[in-house]
């Protein structure tokens, strides 16, 4: 969640190596044993947050307001083997 002192206009986007043409499928960067064809995708009511793309959340003041992100696995290319996951995703908070 995420509230401001007073009322502003608050968006993010999310940042970091992507995976596929469409930059919503994090990059594994596991280097101990990594997992093969999969990487890490943040949804918003169920659909992609793609890399650098500005998501409005509205005024936001002092009552919290919930990000509504959800981190799942998504197939990259080539076959899926098992072994660790990682990912380094980064937000950054915009007044709009």
């Amino acid at each position: 969640t995420v509230h401001c002192a007073q009322s502003q206009q608050l968006g993010y986007y999310l940042s970091g190596t992507t995976a596929d043409s469409a930059n919503a499928i994090f990059t594994n960067t596991a280097s101990a044993s990594p997992a093969q064809g999969i990487g890490v995708q943040l949804t918003r009511n169920g659909s992609a947050v793609p890399a650098n793309s500005t998501v409005s959340l509205g005024t936001v003041s002092t009552s919290p307001v919930n990000l509504g992100l959800t981190a799942t696995y998504a197939r990259t290319t080539g076959q899926v083997t098992a072994g660790n996951v990682q990912s380094i995703i980064g937000i950054t908070f915009v007044y709009q």
